[in-house]
């Protein structure tokens, strides 16, 4: 995110929306311990506070990860999955605001937690597929483990923004400052 919107400039919308998803497993374990083995995606969505682009282009990658984990931390109990699920057949997705004036979305979701690495399915080879969603973030980001211990990262963004995140990603890589 940081890569693209320092690509772009200040021009681009003003506040963004961070949202991003965890696994409830352990925490229903503690309300029943079989929760642990369901196999299916058990996860919450989430959102950080609005960040307008000004602050997000002076942020550390710290302060960024801090501000998300802090969010986390401050979500990842019984007690928000319960008030989410009083009002879920009314808001749905709501929580996770798409396709507002003046606001870019983000959805994050690191899979790798689910192990779904480890899963035989009887076949060396798989394939993917997706399909559209009306409804879905401005820009969603999916990270994967594979068997041999590579990763998969799925990114629905648009062309431009994800040449920023290559050239930053690459900058790292060779052990230079992504952000200059």
């Amino acid at each position: 995110m940081k890569a693209v919107y320092l690509e772009e400039g200040c021009s681009t919308p003003n506040k963004i929306s961070v949202n991003s998803v965890f696994s409830m497993r352990q925490i229903l374990a503690e309300i029943n311990p079989e929760s642990e083995q369901y196999p299916h995606n058990a996860y919450m969505p989430m959102a950080l506070p609005l960040i307008d682009i000004r602050s997000l282009s002076s942020m550390s990658l710290y302060e960024l990860a801090l501000c998300h984990r802090e969010s986390l931390n401050e979500r990842r109990n019984i007690t928000y999955i319960q008030g989410v699920a009083k009002w879920w057949h009314s808001i749905g997705w709501g929580i996770v605001p798409l396709g507002r004036r003046k606001l870019d979305s983000w959805l994050f979701s690191n899979q790798v937690l689910s192990g779904i690495e480890t899963i035989d399915l009887g076949s060396e080879q798989l394939g993917l597929w997706f399909w559209g969603n009306p409804v879905a973030p401005d820009h969603s980001v999916t990270i994967n483990k594979l068997q041999d211990g590579g990763y998969l990262v799925e990114a629905c963004v648009r062309a431009s923004r994800w040449r920023a995140i290559k050239k930053a990603l690459e900058r790292m890589e060779g052990g230079l400052d992504p952000f200059v």
